[in-house]
């Protein structure tokens, strides 16, 4: 647990971090929402990172992206993250544009670059770049150990070790737990996530317990995920990534309307997490305050627009307002997504038949029935099939898939 001493000192960093985040607040509730100044966006990406704050780290480069060419500290970020997560082109891509910009060829991007290499199957390029590191005498591992790695590769031989691509920069420890997830699963990152924190001074132990609270998160133990956050939250008021985890573990374990406060608050001090907008957003949606969840959705779209679940909400909110063409448009962004349910095609033929489209609604009604058969609302559809002349009735959406 941690002590007066580290809450302490937790309070006096936070006010750094909210002179930085006021300014993307502002832009973000803007109308629609605005890009906040890239200065702040790129001091805020590696401070983030430092701190284990991946996911918010990793929209400060998006959104920084938008409006400039990344440079080679932002590419390394980018880089070894798309390594992590298996984009193996897109981090090829992107250390290539690294090294592109970077005369002195840092040893960093190069290593991502050969690891970038070695997993697109070019192995005999990735010795060369890893055999050059290992010779410039590297303090890592890795570089011997991929060249020898490379080189069996290339004669058809299985090798002896292929280290995991790092995860540079985290704090202590995340980096191990991260790899041990790809290897080992949740329950092994977990072990090792507690082997790591007996080893840590409690004012270094944060980061990791936020990533622990995310394991269980996501391996399905919410009991677990709350109890730890509550402890964490308790120590780290106003830790604005907690309070997202927070939101999340509670709505996880049906207390709806206790997350929303935590979402609430956490849209202040963790802004460019999507998660904390989309949260907010998914309990106004369901307290019928439509005009606040359209536009914490629209944020959240605006920060993650990768997520067909904030698409298919925003929908919602949108038709609920009476906004069908919007409304109808954030639903077909959700589905070309790949979000394919009786959700959303239910809800977008409720659109089009608000649009007078009614074989559009025609055709998405028997789309929602294919796809989910024996959904509740299943034979809804079918007496809306039937009588799609008719005059609509309100409130037919569908409240689903919120998060």
């Amino acid at each position: 647990m941690n002590t007066n001493d580290d809450k302490n000192e937790t309070n006096e960093i936070q006010p750094i971090s909210a002179r930085l985040l006021a300014p993307v607040t502002g832009a973000l509730l803007k109308d629609p929402p605005d890009i906040p100044d890239e200065r702040i966006l790129k001091a805020l990406a590696h401070l983030l990172w430092s701190d284990g704050r991946i996911h918010e780290s990793l929209t400060c480069l998006a959104l920084l992206e938008e409006r400039e060419e990344l440079k080679p500290p932002e590419l390394q970020l980018k880089g070894y993250w798309q390594l992590y997560s298996g984009d193996v082109e897109g981090a090829r891509k992107t250390f290539a544009a690294a090294l592109k910009q970077d005369n002195t060829r840092h040893p960093t991007s190069r290593l991502g670059y050969a690891y970038a290499l070695f997993h697109s199957k070019d192995y005999a390029s990735a010795e060369d770049v890893f055999q050059r590191l290992a010779n410039e005498g590297s303090s890592l591992r890795s570089p011997a150990l991929m060249a020898a790695a490379s080189r069996a590769m290339s004669s058809g031989e299985l090798p002896k070790e292929v280290p995991i691509a790092p995860v540079p920069g985290l704090p202590p420890g995340m980096s191990n737990v991260l790899q041990t997830k790809i290897l080992s699963g949740y329950e092994g990152a977990l072990q090792q996530a507690h082997a790591h924190l007996t080893s840590l001074p409690a004012s270094e132990q944060l980061p990791l317990q936020r990533l622990m609270v995310e394991l269980y998160l996501n391996s399905g133990q919410d009991q677990e995920a709350v109890a730890l956050v509550d402890k964490l939250v308790a120590s780290y008021e106003n830790d604005g990534s907690l309070l997202v985890l927070k939101g999340m573990a509670l709505r996880g374990i049906g207390k709806r309307e206790e997350s929303h406060e935590s979402f609430l608050l956490s849209t202040f001090i963790a802004p460019l997490d999507s998660r904390g907008w989309a949260g907010y957003a998914a309990g106004c949606l369901e307290g019928g305050a439509f005009d606040k969840a359209t536009k914490a959705y629209r944020i959240a779209v605006f920060l993650d627009g990768n997520n067909p679940s904030y698409w298919g909400d925003l929908g919602i909110s949108e038709s609920e307002l009476k906004n069908y063409s919007q409304g109808r448009s954030a639903i077909s962004k959700s589905i070309e997504l790949g979000l394919h349910n009786f959700t959303n095609y239910f809800n977008r033929g409720v659109c089009s038949l608000y649009l007078n489209e009614f074989t559009d609604a025609l055709n998405d009604w028997q789309m929602a029935i294919t796809i989910e058969p024996q959904n509740p609302r299943a034979a809804e559809a079918e007496k809306l099939i039937q009588n799609t002349s008719g005059p609509p009735v309100d409130n037919r959406f569908v409240f689903g898939d919120v998060p």
